[in-house]
């Protein structure tokens, strides 16, 4: 079982050079590192001295900053959630109380540790449809109740403390559009669900979207339980193509290959193998029952028929030897074009 790292880790004084001459030369060397930072800091000495003096701004140790600070294409900078968090009740001494927290509804009460009246916001997922954040295969889909109290907690501290994250957003508003852009980008992965995915099996944050991309594209929950399902329409191929970007390494130039990071609900936890071997046997089991459903409904077809040649198909995969499919030809009782009997 993983343990969340505790939020006075994350609160340690920035402990990179203060000099610029110093904090030149170690960008530099920061910029050709194969691991250690996202890898759009590769190369670009620039944008890791730019990550620093974020991290003198916030005074959060370097690494820190690395981990829990995201850029976009515009520049904009934001947050993790689970910064913003202890960034608001252990560095500020204020509490961000949940009140109420379901599918539909989040309402976050932000309690001050000074003299000032509480301020109390909710997110609804209404909001969120009407602001185009519930698309297919998002987040919003399956774990819905984490992201409106992050949302939440979000509004509370923009509009109730700014001041204690000097004005950052969370990473997951990065994706709501700027009217403003009318830059072409390629679509980031889906923002991955804090509390959901966290740590890969050594207990290391995730770096990045590419879990919840790969699982968001061929499983869902089952109802009341943690367990991964195969979609309706997930096909072996898919599963095969998961497993092969499963095999590599994440953006964000570390050695670990993706597969070893874990899903975590509750007291269960599965690695990404794991959900993707039991996301096999299921679509196994299930194509295989097709297939001998077809062959029965084949030979159903075929003692209506007596005379006609008799085709059976392959066992667990619905196709005749002919090349026909074997549901179309016991439904039909024709040949596609293309029959090679």
């Amino acid at each position: 079982m993983t343990h969340p790292i505790h939020p006075n880790r994350l609160l340690l004084p920035y402990d990179g050079p203060r000099n610029i001459s110093d904090q030149m030369q170690l960008a530099a060397l920061l910029c050709k590192a194969e691991v250690g930072l996202p890898p759009a800091f590769r190369g670009d000495a620039g944008g890791v001295l730019a990550l620093m003096y974020r991290a003198m701004a916030l005074d959060i140790p370097l690494m820190v900053a690395a981990d829990n600070l995201i850029f976009d294409h515009r520049g904009n900078c934001a947050m993790r959630a689970r910064l913003m968090k202890a960034l608001v009740t252990v560095r500020a001494g204020h509490k961000l109380v949940p009140v109420e927290n379901t599918d539909k509804k989040a309402i976050v009460r932000l309690e001050y540790g000074d003299e000032r009246d509480p301020y109390t916001v909710e997110w609804t997922i209404a909001t969120a449809v009407a602001a185009g954040l519930v698309k297919e295969k998002s987040p919003w889909n399956n774990y819905a109740a984490n992201m409106l109290y992050w949302r939440a907690m979000a509004k509370a501290v923009s509009l109730g403390c700014p001041e204690a994250t000097l004005g950052l957003a969370i990473v997951e508003a990065l994706d709501d559009e700027d009217p403003n852009d009318d830059q072409e980008t390629t679509p980031r992965p889906a923002a991955i669900p804090e509390e959901i995915i966290v740590t890969d099996t050594e207990g290391r944050p995730v770096p990045d979207g590419s879990v919840a991309d790969i699982l968001n594209g061929i499983a869902e929950p089952e109802p009341g339980t943690s367990r991964p399902l195969a979609r309706p329409e997930t096909t072996i191929e898919e599963l095969r193509a998961a497993w092969a970007r499963a095999n590599q390494q994440p953006e964000d130039g570390t050695t670990r290959p993706l597969r070893r990071f874990a899903w975590t609900n509750g007291d269960d936890t599965f690695t990404l193998e794991q959900i993707i071997g039991d996301l096999v046997e299921q679509v196994t089991a299930r194509d295989k029952s097709k297939a001998t459903a077809d062959a029965e409904a084949a030979k159903a077809e075929a003692a209506k028929n007596p005379g006609a040649e008799t085709l059976t198909a392959p066992a667990g995969t619905g196709t005749l030897p002919c090349g026909c499919d074997a549901t179309v030809v016991a439904t039909t009782g024709e040949h596609t074009t293309g029959c090679t009997r």
